[in-house]
Protein backbone atom coordinates (compact mmCIF):
# COMPACT_ATOMS: atom_id res chain seq x y z
CA UNK A 1 0.00 0.00 0.00
CA UNK A 2 1.36 3.47 -0.99
CA UNK A 3 2.50 5.87 2.04
CA UNK A 4 0.05 8.87 2.20
CA UNK A 5 1.42 12.08 3.22
CA UNK A 6 -1.22 14.97 4.50
CA UNK A 7 0.00 18.34 4.05
CA UNK A 8 -1.71 22.06 5.03
CA UNK A 9 -1.34 24.92 3.86
CA UNK A 10 -2.47 28.56 5.61
CA UNK A 11 -0.79 31.04 2.97
CA UNK A 12 0.16 30.84 -0.90
CA UNK A 13 3.19 28.66 -0.89
CA UNK A 14 6.85 30.81 -1.96
CA UNK A 15 7.16 30.35 -5.44
CA UNK A 16 10.87 30.94 -4.91
CA UNK A 17 10.86 28.06 -2.15
CA UNK A 18 8.80 25.55 -4.89
CA UNK A 19 11.80 26.33 -6.96
CA UNK A 20 13.94 25.71 -4.53
CA UNK A 21 12.47 22.47 -3.56
CA UNK A 22 12.78 21.43 -7.26
CA UNK A 23 16.24 21.68 -7.64
CA UNK A 24 16.71 19.91 -4.59
CA UNK A 25 15.22 17.24 -5.56
CA UNK A 26 16.24 16.48 -9.06
CA UNK A 27 17.14 12.63 -9.49
CA UNK A 28 19.11 11.63 -12.70
CA UNK A 29 17.81 7.73 -12.42
CA UNK A 30 14.17 7.24 -12.79
CA UNK A 31 13.11 3.41 -12.12
CA UNK A 32 9.59 2.09 -12.80
CA UNK A 33 9.94 0.03 -9.35
CA UNK A 34 9.85 3.12 -7.04
CA UNK A 35 6.43 3.85 -4.67
CA UNK A 36 4.88 7.10 -5.43
CA UNK A 37 3.43 8.38 -2.16
CA UNK A 38 -0.02 9.79 -2.62
CA UNK A 39 -0.09 13.06 -1.64
CA UNK A 40 -2.82 15.36 -0.45
CA UNK A 41 -2.57 19.23 0.06
CA UNK A 42 -5.37 21.28 1.66
CA UNK A 43 -5.30 24.86 1.88
CA UNK A 44 -8.85 26.82 3.52
CA UNK A 45 -10.21 29.70 3.02
CA UNK A 46 -9.08 31.42 -0.46
CA UNK A 47 -10.52 34.39 -1.60
CA UNK A 48 -10.77 34.90 -5.05
CA UNK A 49 -9.67 38.76 -5.27
CA UNK A 50 -11.33 40.87 -7.66
CA UNK A 51 -7.66 42.34 -8.39
CA UNK A 52 -6.22 39.32 -9.38
CA UNK A 53 -9.17 38.37 -11.84
CA UNK A 54 -9.48 41.29 -13.59
CA UNK A 55 -5.44 41.44 -14.19
CA UNK A 56 -6.04 37.14 -15.50
CA UNK A 57 -9.13 38.50 -17.93
CA UNK A 58 -7.01 41.42 -18.98
CA UNK A 59 -4.09 39.25 -19.90
CA UNK A 60 -5.69 36.53 -21.58
CA UNK A 61 -8.19 38.98 -23.56
CA UNK A 62 -11.68 37.60 -22.12
CA UNK A 63 -14.75 40.07 -22.44
CA UNK A 64 -16.73 40.65 -19.29
CA UNK A 65 -18.85 38.57 -17.40
CA UNK A 66 -19.68 37.89 -13.94
CA UNK A 67 -18.61 34.29 -13.91
CA UNK A 68 -14.99 33.22 -13.63
CA UNK A 69 -13.44 31.79 -16.76
CA UNK A 70 -13.28 27.94 -16.47
CA UNK A 71 -9.47 28.50 -16.84
CA UNK A 72 -9.20 30.42 -13.47
CA UNK A 73 -9.41 28.59 -10.86
CA UNK A 74 -5.98 26.80 -12.30
CA UNK A 75 -3.88 30.04 -10.77
CA UNK A 76 -5.55 28.77 -7.13
CA UNK A 77 -4.38 25.57 -7.54
CA UNK A 78 -0.95 25.67 -9.42
CA UNK A 79 1.23 26.58 -6.78
CA UNK A 80 0.19 23.33 -4.88
CA UNK A 81 0.37 21.15 -8.10
CA UNK A 82 4.01 22.29 -8.31
CA UNK A 83 4.36 21.64 -4.77
CA UNK A 84 3.25 18.41 -4.66
CA UNK A 85 5.81 17.42 -7.98
CA UNK A 86 8.37 18.95 -6.65
CA UNK A 87 9.12 16.33 -3.51
CA UNK A 88 12.37 14.47 -2.82
CA UNK A 89 9.92 11.49 -2.38
CA UNK A 90 8.21 11.67 -6.08
CA UNK A 91 10.25 9.45 -8.59
CA UNK A 92 10.89 11.86 -11.70
CA UNK A 93 12.19 15.46 -11.54
CA UNK A 94 9.42 18.52 -11.65
CA UNK A 95 11.97 20.14 -14.58
CA UNK A 96 11.18 16.72 -16.68
CA UNK A 97 8.04 16.11 -16.72
CA UNK A 98 5.47 17.66 -19.32
CA UNK A 99 1.97 18.53 -18.90
CA UNK A 100 -0.47 16.54 -21.44
CA UNK A 101 -3.88 16.65 -20.69
CA UNK A 102 -6.27 18.28 -18.56
CA UNK A 103 -9.94 17.31 -17.86
CA UNK A 104 -11.73 20.48 -16.46
CA UNK A 105 -15.43 20.43 -14.65
CA UNK A 106 -17.13 23.10 -13.80
CA UNK A 107 -20.19 22.14 -11.94
CA UNK A 108 -21.37 25.88 -10.66
CA UNK A 109 -20.03 29.16 -11.70
CA UNK A 110 -17.79 30.95 -9.75
CA UNK A 111 -17.16 35.09 -8.87
CA UNK A 112 -14.90 37.31 -8.37
CA UNK A 113 -14.93 37.85 -4.15
CA UNK A 114 -15.92 34.21 -3.31
CA UNK A 115 -13.72 32.27 -0.44
CA UNK A 116 -13.44 28.48 -1.10
CA UNK A 117 -10.75 25.19 0.03
CA UNK A 118 -8.56 23.89 -2.05
CA UNK A 119 -7.49 20.00 -2.43
CA UNK A 120 -5.07 18.74 -4.61
CA UNK A 121 -3.91 15.09 -4.32
CA UNK A 122 -2.04 12.76 -6.73
CA UNK A 123 -2.32 9.50 -8.15
CA UNK A 124 -0.54 6.23 -8.88
CA UNK A 125 1.95 5.94 -11.89
CA UNK A 126 1.45 4.57 -15.19
CA UNK A 127 3.95 3.41 -17.00
CA UNK A 128 2.49 3.65 -20.52
CA UNK A 129 4.27 3.41 -24.04
CA UNK A 130 5.51 6.86 -23.54
CA UNK A 131 6.58 6.83 -20.45
CA UNK A 132 5.59 7.10 -16.83
CA UNK A 133 2.39 9.00 -16.35
CA UNK A 134 0.97 10.11 -13.08
CA UNK A 135 -2.59 12.31 -12.68
CA UNK A 136 -2.81 15.05 -10.36
CA UNK A 137 -6.28 16.22 -8.86
CA UNK A 138 -6.95 19.86 -7.93
CA UNK A 139 -10.68 20.82 -6.21
CA UNK A 140 -12.54 23.64 -5.38
CA UNK A 141 -15.06 23.31 -2.77
CA UNK A 142 -17.09 26.20 -1.37
CA UNK A 143 -19.28 25.47 1.52
CA UNK A 144 -18.41 21.59 1.27
CA UNK A 145 -19.48 21.33 -2.08
CA UNK A 146 -17.40 20.51 -5.41
CA UNK A 147 -17.37 23.57 -7.67
CA UNK A 148 -14.81 23.08 -10.04
CA UNK A 149 -12.27 20.46 -10.07
CA UNK A 150 -9.20 19.16 -12.60
CA UNK A 151 -7.13 16.10 -13.69
CA UNK A 152 -3.83 17.02 -14.72
CA UNK A 153 -1.97 14.39 -16.66
CA UNK A 154 2.23 14.65 -16.38
CA UNK A 155 4.37 12.52 -18.44
CA UNK A 156 8.17 11.69 -17.62
CA UNK A 157 9.85 10.75 -21.13
CA UNK A 158 11.59 7.24 -21.63
CA UNK A 159 11.27 3.06 -21.84
CA UNK A 160 10.82 1.82 -18.13
CA UNK A 161 9.24 -2.13 -18.95
CA UNK A 162 8.53 -4.29 -22.09
CA UNK A 163 4.54 -4.28 -20.13
CA UNK A 164 2.99 -1.12 -20.26
CA UNK A 165 -0.36 0.12 -19.29
CA UNK A 166 -3.00 2.21 -21.51
CA UNK A 167 -3.31 5.81 -21.22
CA UNK A 168 -6.76 6.39 -20.15
CA UNK A 169 -6.60 10.06 -22.49
CA UNK A 170 -6.53 9.21 -26.35
CA UNK A 171 -5.38 12.43 -28.09
CA UNK A 172 -7.51 13.33 -30.94
CA UNK A 173 -6.89 13.39 -34.52
CA UNK A 174 -6.93 17.24 -35.99
CA UNK A 175 -10.22 18.70 -37.32
CA UNK A 176 -10.90 18.20 -40.71
CA UNK A 177 -12.12 21.38 -42.70
CA UNK A 178 -13.24 22.96 -39.73
CA UNK A 179 -13.43 26.78 -40.20
CA UNK A 180 -11.76 29.63 -38.11
CA UNK A 181 -13.19 30.59 -35.74
CA UNK A 182 -11.06 33.59 -34.41
CA UNK A 183 -7.74 35.15 -34.55
CA UNK A 184 -5.43 36.90 -32.33
CA UNK A 185 -1.60 37.70 -31.99
CA UNK A 186 -0.28 36.65 -28.58
CA UNK A 187 2.05 39.40 -27.65
CA UNK A 188 5.69 38.98 -25.99
CA UNK A 189 4.70 41.58 -23.00
CA UNK A 190 2.77 40.16 -19.67
CA UNK A 191 4.99 37.32 -20.17
CA UNK A 192 6.49 37.48 -16.31
CA UNK A 193 3.54 39.46 -14.91
CA UNK A 194 1.12 36.34 -15.86
CA UNK A 195 3.75 34.24 -14.74
CA UNK A 196 3.09 35.72 -11.53
CA UNK A 197 -0.52 35.45 -11.87
CA UNK A 198 -0.92 32.03 -13.05
CA UNK A 199 1.51 30.23 -10.75
CA UNK A 200 2.88 29.02 -13.41
CA UNK A 201 6.46 30.30 -12.50
CA UNK A 202 8.72 28.15 -14.88
CA UNK A 203 11.55 29.96 -17.20
CA UNK A 204 10.39 28.41 -20.11
CA UNK A 205 7.35 31.03 -19.93
CA UNK A 206 9.27 34.53 -19.90
CA UNK A 207 13.05 33.54 -20.63
CA UNK A 208 13.74 33.23 -24.35
CA UNK A 209 17.38 32.21 -23.63
CA UNK A 210 16.71 29.59 -20.79
CA UNK A 211 13.73 28.38 -23.46
CA UNK A 212 16.30 27.90 -26.05
CA UNK A 213 18.42 25.73 -23.26
CA UNK A 214 15.40 22.67 -23.65
CA UNK A 215 15.31 22.79 -27.64
CA UNK A 216 12.25 25.33 -27.73
CA UNK A 217 12.51 28.13 -30.34
CA UNK A 218 11.95 30.73 -27.47
CA UNK A 219 9.96 30.93 -24.63
CA UNK A 220 6.01 30.34 -24.96
CA UNK A 221 2.66 30.84 -23.52
CA UNK A 222 1.59 29.06 -20.88
CA UNK A 223 -1.32 26.23 -21.48
CA UNK A 224 -4.02 28.57 -19.25
CA UNK A 225 -3.74 31.38 -20.89
CA UNK A 226 -3.94 30.03 -24.35
CA UNK A 227 -6.89 27.76 -23.50
CA UNK A 228 -8.91 30.78 -21.46
CA UNK A 229 -9.13 32.49 -24.16
CA UNK A 230 -10.25 29.61 -26.84
CA UNK A 231 -13.13 28.66 -24.14
CA UNK A 232 -13.94 31.81 -24.37
CA UNK A 233 -14.16 32.20 -27.84
CA UNK A 234 -16.38 29.25 -28.61
CA UNK A 235 -20.17 29.46 -28.81
CA UNK A 236 -20.97 27.29 -25.49
CA UNK A 237 -21.92 29.96 -22.97
CA UNK A 238 -19.54 30.47 -19.88
CA UNK A 239 -21.91 30.79 -17.58
CA UNK A 240 -24.05 27.28 -18.40
CA UNK A 241 -22.97 25.34 -15.64
CA UNK A 242 -21.69 22.39 -15.44
CA UNK A 243 -19.67 22.34 -18.15
CA UNK A 244 -16.59 19.90 -18.92
CA UNK A 245 -13.18 20.91 -20.69
CA UNK A 246 -10.79 18.28 -21.89
CA UNK A 247 -7.61 19.63 -23.66
CA UNK A 248 -4.21 17.95 -25.25
CA UNK A 249 -1.28 20.18 -25.18
CA UNK A 250 0.48 19.28 -28.21
CA UNK A 251 3.17 21.71 -28.85
CA UNK A 252 4.33 25.20 -27.97
CA UNK A 253 2.29 28.20 -28.34
CA UNK A 254 5.22 30.28 -29.06
CA UNK A 255 4.67 34.88 -28.09
CA UNK A 256 4.81 37.25 -31.23
CA UNK A 257 2.85 35.01 -32.82
CA UNK A 258 -0.54 34.65 -35.02
CA UNK A 259 -2.82 32.29 -33.42
CA UNK A 260 -5.89 30.76 -34.96
CA UNK A 261 -8.83 29.21 -33.90
CA UNK A 262 -10.48 26.43 -35.65
CA UNK A 263 -13.61 24.36 -33.84
CA UNK A 264 -17.12 22.48 -34.60
CA UNK A 265 -19.86 21.52 -33.32
CA UNK A 266 -19.54 17.75 -31.51
CA UNK A 267 -22.64 16.26 -29.74
CA UNK A 268 -23.15 19.10 -26.82
CA UNK A 269 -20.37 21.32 -27.05
CA UNK A 270 -17.25 22.23 -29.58
CA UNK A 271 -14.29 20.83 -30.65
CA UNK A 272 -11.13 22.89 -31.15
CA UNK A 273 -7.74 23.16 -32.36
CA UNK A 274 -5.40 25.74 -31.65
CA UNK A 275 -2.91 26.51 -34.44
CA UNK A 276 0.31 28.82 -34.09
CA UNK A 277 1.21 30.90 -36.97
CA UNK A 278 4.22 28.76 -38.18
CA UNK A 279 3.69 25.01 -37.44
CA UNK A 280 0.82 23.23 -39.19
CA UNK A 281 -0.51 20.85 -36.77
CA UNK A 282 -2.34 22.32 -33.75
CA UNK A 283 -0.71 23.16 -30.65
CA UNK A 284 -3.94 22.58 -28.56
CA UNK A 285 -6.74 20.62 -29.27
CA UNK A 286 -9.51 19.97 -26.88
CA UNK A 287 -13.28 19.89 -26.32
CA UNK A 288 -15.81 22.38 -24.15
CA UNK A 289 -19.01 20.59 -23.96
CA UNK A 290 -22.03 20.72 -21.45
CA UNK A 291 -22.89 17.92 -19.26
Amino acid sequence: MAHIIMQSFHDDPSALGTLLKAFASRKSVFTAKEEVPLIRIERKGVRIREGHVAAFNEICGLPPSPDLNILYPFTLVYPYIMRILCRKDMPFSLFRVLNTVNNITMYKPLHAGDTVDVVCHNSDMRITERGIETDITSEIISKGIRIWDNVTTYLLRGKFRDVVDPSPFLSPEPLKGAPVTAQWYLPVKDRFRFARISGDTNGIHYWKIYARMFGFERDFSQPIRITARCAAELPLPEGAAPVKMIFFLKGPVYYGRLLELRSGRSGNGHRFDLYCEGNERPCISGEVMKI
